[in-house]
């Protein structure tokens, strides 16, 4: 494949096992047709922070930094693994979610959300 092709990567899965301390990750994102986006920096930084209580699971994401031919909004599809609760609400900036589905059996939570990449507070995730 060439560089010239279209590499915006615009969904991503985030699989996130809730821990009973303060967690983070930083996904690193680029145009992996170029092989000078790190010397160039010409990448985001998408930081997952994550805050679980007995009750409630808490995640801020921040995202720094672009790329020429990035996408100014990111689909997210989180699966939320052995949940401690039964979630009766899932949050998005004090917005609440209605499409998302839990599995008692497997204690697995899913949803979906659009990330702006431009914003510059970070969004913040609440199940209880």
């Amino acid at each position: 494949m060439d560089n010239t092709g279209d590499y915006r990567t615009d969904r991503y899965t985030i699989n996130y096992y809730p821990a009973e301390w303060e967690s983070s990750y930083t996904l690193y994102e680029d145009n992996p047709g170029s092989t000078s986006s790190l010397s160039d920096k010409e990448y985001r930084l998408v930081t997952f922070t994550g805050e679980t209580t007995p009750s409630s699971i808490n995640i801020k994401i921040k995202a720094t930094g672009s790329y020429p031919q990035s996408k100014k909004t990111k689909k997210l599809s989180f699966v939320i693994h052995r949940t401690g609760f039964t979630p009766t609400s899932v949050t998005v900036d004090d917005r609440k979610i209605r499409n998302y589905k839990y599995d008692p059996t497997e204690k697995t939570l899913r949803f979906e959300i659009t990330l702006d990449n431009d914003k510059e507070t970070p969004s913040e995730i609440r199940v209880q």
